[in-house]
């Protein structure tokens, strides 16, 4: 539950802030982003109180999160997120995949380019949840800082408590390419 807390005010800190410099550049995306994030605090406020949620409720936040950030960077940004679960009713803890896919955008922001590139593919195999997100990035100083932050370090924790030896977290960064697969089993709608 404390990991669990420490998610929402960074998360929204981010946002926030996204939404801040956005206003300078185009007031009516700033609308329509205020208008997103409104939908995703009550995905905080009502769904997140529950230790799992359906992913198709999760799948919903992580679709409504990537419309808030292609708002503010939609000129130089590419993002295919593309899933295929079936059944959306199993379960899964909420708010799992968005530091994953928040810090997907830090990486590829923090050497300014004009470029950026993140694939997020949701898959499910059997009982098995399948995740990946990468982006490319370009390679700066601050780069192991951003890749340490707390929502990393959270998540990890996280799938230590709630999935001991039913995960699978892997996390590379190479060749201007961070990448993260999770594999871990879904819970049973109830």
């Amino acid at each position: 539950a404390l990991l669990k807390s420490q998610i929402n005010p960074h998360f929204f800190f981010n946002t926030l802030n996204n939404i801040y410099s956005l206003i300078e550049l185009d007031v009516a995306k700033a609308q329509l982003g205020v208008l997103k994030l409104s939908k995703l605090m009550r995905y905080h406020l009502y769904k997140t109180n529950k230790d799992y949620v359906e992913i198709g409720s999760e799948l919903e936040f992580v679709t409504d999160y990537l419309e808030l950030m292609k708002l503010r960077l939609q000129d130089f940004v590419r993002v295919e997120f593309e899933e295929n679960i079936g059944t959306r009713h199993d379960m899964v803890p909420p708010l799992l995949l968005e530091p994953f896919i928040e810090n997907a955008f830090k990486h590829s922001q923090s050497g300014q380019s004009s470029n950026i590139k993140i694939d997020i593919n949701v898959v499910r195999t059997g009982n098995q949840l399948q995740f990946s997100c990468s982006n490319n990035f370009e390679p700066v100083n601050q780069l192991d800082a951003v890749a340490n932050g707390i929502g990393l370090k959270n998540v990890k924790k996280r799938l230590e408590l709630l999935y001991p030896n039913r995960h699978k977290l892997q996390i590379t960064k190479e060749d201007n390419q961070f990448s993260v697969l999770l594999d871990m089993e879904l819970e049973k709608s109830q």
